[in-house]
């Protein structure tokens, strides 16, 4: 219930002006409202891109711009969770409308990589392209795959079936060295990217997106999840902005999969623990049937 009324503060907030509204996005003949409408988003997120863009000497420091991308429910549901059975969980589900589903693949057209979990990966199995915005230049021009695969167990899951194209697989240093050693690589066709681990198995964040960087040159990445993904970000505090959609719609606590239920809030008590973004810079927007928030993170 208490993430229920966290939206509802949210909306109300929106009414008492902490966060504003974009009201200037106004059709201006060349496509359609909605079409507008994201190129506004865009147009924000790549201005906060250039904004984040500062000489750095020491190129091994360097972070990529992360933008976290999802869709949820009214009560902040991203995904189904069939407990009863087997712990199934799927977030290609469909929660949000075509306009909203364009917009994902607008917004992957301004990042050079898409990155999930191991877990999306083979449940999902999604291709991670833009195939729906812009001209062909546009879509030839598309961003690198990036799944997190600690042991690699949802790489070999998928095998040949797997949809994602070249692909990079961030991996522990010992699962790629043994994956490497058995030509694996060309096996899936894929690059393996070996990264630190932390104590609880997973990888480590800051070192996974500084080798993303400075082995691949990815200086930007959209994070679509899972839900415990986003909760590494969010807990090492590597973001820079955020895009969610949410949908008219509720699941309930049952089944329903939160995008942050591991978050843990320093004080729950004050208002000014849950508002971590920068609320001049805070957006909304309507598209089709669903609401768009963009904001910039607040560290």
């Amino acid at each position: 219930m208490w993430r229920l009324w966290r939206v509802l503060i949210i909306f109300v907030s929106l009414a008492a002006g902490i966060y504003s509204v974009d009201d200037s996005s106004l059709d201006d003949g060349t496509g359609s409202h909605e079409d507008t409408q994201i190129k506004n988003i865009l147009k924000q997120i790549l201005h906060w891109q250039r904004e984040a863009v500062e000489p750095n000497d020491n190129e091994n420091s360097a972070l990529p711009f992360v933008t976290l991308t999802y869709a949820q429910s009214l009560d902040g549901k991203i995904a189904l969770s069939n407990t009863e059975k087997d712990g199934f969980t799927s977030s290609n589900l469909p929660m949000s409308g075509p306009e909203s589903l364009l917009m994902t693949h607008a917004l992957r057209s301004i990042h050079d990589a898409i990155l999930i979990g191991g877990r999306t990966l083979s449940i999902d199995n999604p291709r991670l392209t833009n195939r729906l915005w812009g001209d062909s230049q546009q879509r030839y021009q598309q961003p690198r795959p990036v799944v997190l695969d600690a042991e690699l167990r949802h790489l070999r899951k998928l095998g040949k079936h797997r949809k994602a194209m070249n692909l990079i697989v961030c991996c522990s240093e010992k699962a790629a060295a043994s994956a490497i050693a058995r030509g694996e690589s060309s096996t899936f066709h894929v690059d393996f990217l070996p990264c630190r681990r932390k104590p609880n198995g997973w990888l480590e964040i800051e070192d996974v997106v500084q080798k993303l960087y400075k082995v691949h040159g990815i200086k930007s990445i959209m994070v679509e999840g899972g839900a415990s993904v986003l909760n590494e970000f969010e807990t090492a505090n590597i973001v820079d902005c955020m895009c969610i959609t949410i949908a008219p719609k509720i699941f309930g606590d049952r089944f329903g999969l939160s995008a942050f239920a591991n978050v843990q809030s320093q004080n729950t008590k004050t208002t000014q623990s849950w508002i971590r973004f920068n609320e001049k810079s805070s957006r909304f927007w309507q598209l089709g049937s669903d609401c768009i928030f963009l904001g910039q993170w607040k560290s």
